[in-house]
């Protein structure tokens, strides 16, 4: 995870030991409800935003925390990274059904990981490395039915790249990123050509919202 990205989790993570979600703590904080809002910490490029030095200290004023105790926290605070094992590592898995499911990501768009399952697949990845198992064939033949999608969370989206694109409350989307404000999915819908398939923008209401590239697929 980059450096702005690991802020953006410490922040959540404290705000959310204090009881506020990114909104209640824009809120409690006198700014904008959508400041701290997932869908508004990245750029075109998919690259992480830093948050302003007046919404940052706007927020630690209502979390009671000065700056050095927030530096504390940020270098303490630690992202999952796959377990290593024998023939492979640990990566947390859940099925592409689920992945609408409340909890099942937490505000930074990373897996919580007592929702998830665990698979072992050979390789190395990425800390933020997640794997979904495609429970449908609505993909095929771009992807199987069981097929196992490697997701990388950190890793910005290029034109082109395939991408997942999940909302709480909303089925999960797998297809083509087409950048540009605001981006948009090309989804891999069965029986639709690129020509004939209808871009998914990803944005929304202020919920949250995460577009994240996939590395591999296996079949």
């Amino acid at each position: 995870m980059s450096e702005a990205g690991r802020l953006w989790h410490t922040l959540d993570g404290l705000a959310s030991e204090h009881g506020f979600t990114p909104s209640g703590l824009a809120r409690a904080a006198g700014l904008d409800p959508t400041t701290f809002n997932p869908s508004r910490r990245r750029n075109a490029q998919g690259d992480y935003r830093w948050p302003s030095l007046s919404s940052l200290f706007s927020a630690l004023s209502v979390l009671r925390l000065s700056l050095s105790e927030f530096a504390d926290a940020f270098d303490k605070r630690q992202v999952a990274r796959p377990v290593p094992v024998e023939g492979g590592v640990f990566l947390p898995a859940l099925p592409l059904s689920r992945l609408h499911e409340e909890g099942v990501f937490d505000h930074t768009g990373l897996p919580r990981t007592i929702m998830w399952e665990s698979v072992v697949l050979p390789g190395v990845f990425a800390p933020s490395a997640y794997v979904v198992r495609v429970d449908t064939d609505m993909y095929e033949p771009v992807m199987r039915e069981e097929s196992l999608i490697v997701v990388v969370p950190d890793l910005p989206p290029r034109r082109h790249d395939r991408v997942l694109c999940s909302q709480t409350g909303q089925p999960s989307v797998a297809g083509l990123w087409s950048p540009g404000a605001p981006g948009a999915v090309l989804p891999f819908f069965a029986g639709q050509s690129e020509q004939e398939s209808d871009e998914l923008p990803a944005v929304s209401g202020g919920a949250e919202i995460w577009v994240h590239r996939i590395i591999t697929v296996t079949f």
